[in-house]
């Protein structure tokens, strides 16, 4: 059995190892069906050069396309590049409210404000990196006030000086 078509990017992403589309996804199962009681072969040919079953189909895609959406799935006209972006937004100011509405006193002595550079230089970090340098913004770490506070340590008071709680900008500093 031979199939024809004049688009190259369908022949092409049937015969990928990624499929990202639905629409390819569904072909591509569809024809592994065809597939298992008949030999399937998949073939170009120029668009727009008289071949009538390609005439044909083209005609048939035209009246298709008329008709607008039909189906039960929901129709999304803007590019996925669009809404992206929207939600990298939204996620930014949502953060930047968290920021300003709460206490955070650990952190807010370190760093102003939230912002990329600091968020991509802690994305740059390994895991363990990332968690120490978390834990000294925040106060989540071992040290004896935040033990002591969670019910680990008898006493916030720092293990080198003995004189003053060990929060993590007094041993940073």
């Amino acid at each position: 059995m031979l199939i024809f078509s004049d688009s190259q990017a369908a022949l092409k992403a049937l015969e990928s190892n990624k499929i990202s589309s639905k629409l390819v996804w569904d072909c591509h199962i569809n024809l592994q069906r065809l597939a298992t009681n008949n030999h399937v072969k998949l073939r170009w040919i120029p668009g727009h050069n008289g071949f009538e079953g390609n005439e044909r189909s083209d005609f048939l895609a035209r009246l298709g396309s008329e008709l607008g959406p039909v189906g039960p799935e929901l129709l999304v006209l803007i590019s996925k590049a669009t809404y992206a972006q929207s939600i990298s937004k939204w996620v930014i100011q949502q953060h930047v409210e968290y920021w300003e509405k709460h206490e955070l006193r650990q952190s807010r002595t370190f760093m102003t404000e939230p912002t990329d550079q600091l968020t991509n230089s802690l994305l740059s970090l390994n895991r363990k990196q990332t968690r120490t340098i978390i834990g000294a913004l925040t106060g989540h770490c071992p040290l004896q006030r935040h033990l002591h506070k969670m019910g680990l340590a008898n006493d916030p008071i720092c293990r080198r000086c003995g004189e003053d709680k060990e929060p993590a900008l007094h041993v940073l500093c």
